[in-house]
């Protein structure tokens, strides 16, 4: 084999291997995986949180899943990657050419209101302005098998329990379906100045209760919005679920 050819197939065959997930409960506070489509500027606050699609995989296997096609974006689905599922997400998305994509300039969008796409493994990885529209020859098919991925396993995934956040507004008029309120938690030293604010629920018969409420109310262009009466306060509600892998500030992102 000539010089040239053979160094040409090595440095073709190290960018196109990444190391395989391999399952590791010691490495459940890690993220190995991670697809969102986020941060469009006009989309409501409590939509945006974690984004309007997104799918993590932490070292653990076990996976967090939402999309806005798919029911109410505050409602976090999870489950864990059965053996089948980790063979076959390794050898379509894992073990891709990361190192060839990270940093990837992928899009020539520009706008006002337009989501950012982001796909990473470990640390590798790119962001796109409004979507990644031109993706390379290596990222096209990664992210055709994120996308894929996504609508796979949130099907499939189950919801969140434990503790929720409650975004919480005082209602501008007291019409609609209003639901008393008798839980633990107490909405009112959240609104402060601004009459809106946000309490994280960690009694779990409230975040139960908020859950099923959240299930009850009508869904909203990204997430559904209810109604209660705290003393004789109106207040609006958005129920987010609290999921790992977060940042200070609660969000959820690549590390880019």
């Amino acid at each position: 084999m000539l010089p040239a050819l053979a160094a040409s197939l090595g440095c073709a065959a190290e960018a196109a291997s990444h190391e395989p997930l391999v399952c590791d409960d010691a490495r459940a506070g890690e993220v190995a995986f991670g697809y969102q489509i986020a941060g469009a500027v006009f989309v409501p606050r409590g939509a945006q949180r974690y984004g309007q699609r997104y799918l993590i995989v932490d070292g653990s296997c076990r996976f967090f899943v939402a999309s806005f096609t798919s029911g109410n974006l505050g409602e976090v689905r999870t489950g864990v990657l059965t053996a089948e599922e980790l063979d076959a997400i390794n050898d379509e998305l894992m073990t891709g050419p990361w190192t060839s994509v990270d940093g990837e300039e992928a899009s020539d969008q520009v706008g006002a209101d337009a989501p950012t796409e982001s796909i990473w493994r470990d640390e590798l990885g790119t962001s796109c302005f409004a979507s990644c529209n031109r993706p390379s020859d290596a990222l096209a098919p990664m992210l055709s098998s994120a996308r894929e991925w996504l609508d796979r396993l949130v099907d499939r995934a189950v919801p969140m329990d434990g503790p929720v956040i409650a975004e919480v507004s005082r209602a501008t008029d007291q019409s609609g379906d209003v639901e008393p309120w008798t839980g633990t938690t107490s909405w009112m030293d959240a609104l402060g100045e601004a009459d809106r604010g946000e309490v994280r629920v960690d009694d779990p018969d409230d975040a139960t209760r908020l859950r099923a409420l959240r299930a009850a109310a009508p869904p909203g262009a990204y997430h559904a919005q209810f109604r209660v009466r705290e003393g004789d306060v109106v207040l609006d509600v958005t129920v987010v679920d609290v999921m790992p892998h977060v940042d200070a500030e609660g969000r959820l992102g690549p590390p880019f």
